[in-house]
């Protein structure tokens, strides 16, 4: 997982030179990033995934990927045998077997099939995520870090655990979250997430 700013871009948003601020910047970039990413349920960087699903009930023909936005579908695999088993003769075929609807991140079974309900009996391995991240999404980022750090004067309150000099960091409340930023964030939740 790559940071979603750097200290010198919350610097220039928030017109801060010197380097006064550089440790309590940089030691928000990466708990902001974890708790933007675990708010919108997804990650933003461009990745390979593996991930293991059931259909969510019988007769179902749609299977929701988890990250978006889905660039690429590399293979799908159906296994009803235990233990489970990916191999050739279980790789379905794209547009034969399933239509792969990128925007949403839908893999959509065809020809009056449907998805197994079996636990982990499918395997999809899929390119999703942003190659370049969203300006909106670095935005918000900087936002939330330059804002807790102008507030905090020099003094980090109740985000702790990770030692940074003097400095204990981990986690942001929620109320730390400026509206604007919010509002961005909402922008890309997750479905699931909610």
């Amino acid at each position: 997982m790559a940071d979603l700013t750097t200290t010198a871009a919350v610097k220039t948003a928030f017109n801060i030179t010197g380097t006064g601020f550089d440790g309590i910047i940089g030691a928000l970039t990466t708990p902001v990033t974890k708790y933007i990413e675990s708010y919108c349920g997804r990650v933003f960087d461009s990745a390979t995934y593996t991930e293991f699903y059931e259909a969510a009930g019988a007769c179902n023909k749609d299977l929701l990927l988890r990250v978006l936005p889905v660039t690429s579908v590399t293979s799908v695999h159906v296994s009803t045998d235990l233990p489970r088993v990916y191999g050739a003769t279980e790789l379905l075929v794209a547009g034969e077997d399933y239509i792969i609807q990128l925007a949403p991140g839908i893999l959509v079974r065809t020809g009056g099939s449907f998805w197994t309900i079996s636990v982990e009996s499918i395997k999809v391995i899929y390119v999703a995520g942003f190659a370049t991240l969203p300006e909106d999404i670095v935005q918000a980022a900087i936002e939330i870090i330059g804002t807790k750090a102008m507030k905090s004067h020099g003094k980090l309150y109740h985000i702790s655990k990770h030692d940074h000099g003097d400095q204990l960091i981990d986690g942001i409340r929620a109320s730390d979250i400026p509206a604007t930023a919010k509002a961005t964030l909402d922008l890309y939740r997750d479905r699931r997430a909610a």
